[in-house]
Order: structure tokens, then sequence, then C-alpha cells
């Protein structure tokens, strides 16, 4: 006959309890039922979404490239960069007139350099794998 533990773990742990706070079912503190319920669902929703986009090997798919999404964050940094270069160069060489010193260009940059940094990274360590990055970050139409 299977005790209280493997019952409510479905047997499948071979008599082992893999829920710590069952572990504790002897001594009084028994979780409710509404309690379990709960817990069983939240862990069988964690273990569906950590196979979600794994194929046989276990690697995660990389899903699909939002392209459009990829182009906005290259104009961004080319765009930023541009603006960075062109600011610098009439910041240093006192080229401006009528006290323009390039920092309008500056601050144009900064606006255009930190989101397509932001997202650039984002969106490279979604490419590479890396953990806690994935092309779900990004919105697809």
């Amino acid at each position: 006959m299977l005790s209280q533990e493997e019952k409510d773990d479905g047997g499948s742990s071979g008599g082992v309890s893999i829920n710590p706070l069952l572990s504790r079912a002897g001594s009084g503190n028994v979780p409710s039922s509404a309690f379990m319920e709960s817990w069983k669902r939240s862990r069988a929703t964690a273990e569906l979404s950590l196979n979600e986009g794994e194929d046989e090997g276990g690697f995660q798919d990389r899903g699909s490239i939002n392209w459009r999404t990829a182009l906005t964050i290259i104009f961004f940094l080319v765009v930023g960069s541009t603006l960075f270069i062109s600011g610098a160069v009439v910041f240093w060489s006192g080229s401006g007139k009528n006290g323009n010193s390039g920092l309008d260009l500056l601050l144009c940059s900064l606006i255009m350099l930190l989101p397509g940094l932001y997202a650039g990274t984002a969106w490279y360590g979604a490419f590479r794998r890396w953990p806690g990055y994935t092309m779900a970050l990004f919105a697809h139409d």
C-alpha cells in the first residue's frame, strides 16, 4: 500500500519523496490539499516551460529571427555611431560655430546608441544561447 507521500507524489519516485514539504508530514504539519494541488500545478508548469523549445539533444531552439528587429538594432547602432564620431570630431576640433561645440550631436548619439547597444546585446545573447536570453524576448508579428 502507498504511503501518503507516495500518493501525493504519484508513486513515481520509488518511495522517496521529492517534495521537501512532505518530508515533514509525519510531524503533524501536513500541508493542505489545496496547497499541494497548486504546488503540483506550478511544478508541472515549470517542467513544461523548461522543455519548451528544446530538441532531442536538449539544446534550446534559437527560434525564428525577427529580421525587422535585427534591422532596427543595426540602424540604431549605425546612426548612433555616426553621430558619435561626428560629434566627437566637432567637439575636439573646435570647428563649431556660434557656440555649437558638438554636444548636441553627442547627445543625439547617446539617444540612439543606448537602446541599440541594449537590444543588440540581448539579441546577440539570444543568438549565442546565453542562459536567460531567448528570441522570445523580441516581439514577433
